[in-house]
């Protein structure tokens, strides 16, 4: 009985390769295709390529300087705009309580048309002049100027230091569900 018991494992395992082969051969990548729809995970923008080149006055309490970040377009759809974060204004929202300029100001947009500042002015709409189609590239570039607060922060003074902290822009996402504008 023991060379019928050997058969029997090799033809028993046999089947098992062959029904394998012919689950994943029906089902085109195999178990991937049995998977639950995928939603559209990944971010958009993606892939930045960002320059920034900022001068310092004596101090290092202003900053002026350009910017310039390049993307690609991951979703499926057409991208139409971005979102700039303009974080360093986050705690002075649109300017300090003294009614002076939000510490961080973009300008002279290039590569889009910007809208007013929105989120207590820590996002920047910037339409596309034409939509971006999946997987191509586009740029924006600006002016940015941004002025260090008077303030013992990430973004302040530290002694003769001072720390443009989270001062820098970046690029927000948008997702399956929407663009991410927390404040």
């Amino acid at each position: 009985m023991p060379p019928l018991r050997a058969w029997t494992s090799r033809a028993v395992a046999r089947l098992l390769v062959v029904l394998l082969a012919l689950l994943m051969t029906q089902s085109g990548t195999g178990y991937e295709a049995r998977a639950a729809p995928r939603r559209e995970s990944s971010g958009t923008p993606d892939r930045p390529r960002q320059h920034v080149a900022l001068r310092g006055n004596a101090d290092s309490s202003r900053r002026p300087g350009r910017q310039r970040v390049s993307f690609r377009n991951a979703s499926t759809g057409p991208l139409r705009e971005v979102y700039v974060r303009l974080w360093g204004n986050g705690v002075d929202k649109c300017g300090p309580s003294t009614g002076a300029p939000p510490t961080v100001q973009v300008s002279t947009v290039r590569g889009g048309t910007a809208g007013r500042p929105i989120v207590n002015c820590t996002a920047l709409r910037i339409a596309l002049p034409k939509p971006l189609a999946h997987g191509e590239r586009a740029s924006v570039s600006s002016d940015v100027s941004i002025t260090v607060p008077e303030r013992d922060d990430r973004f302040g003074p530290e002694g003769a230091l001072r720390s443009p902290g989270n001062a820098l822009t970046v690029l927000a996402v948008h997702d399956a569900d929407e663009w991410h504008l927390d404040p």
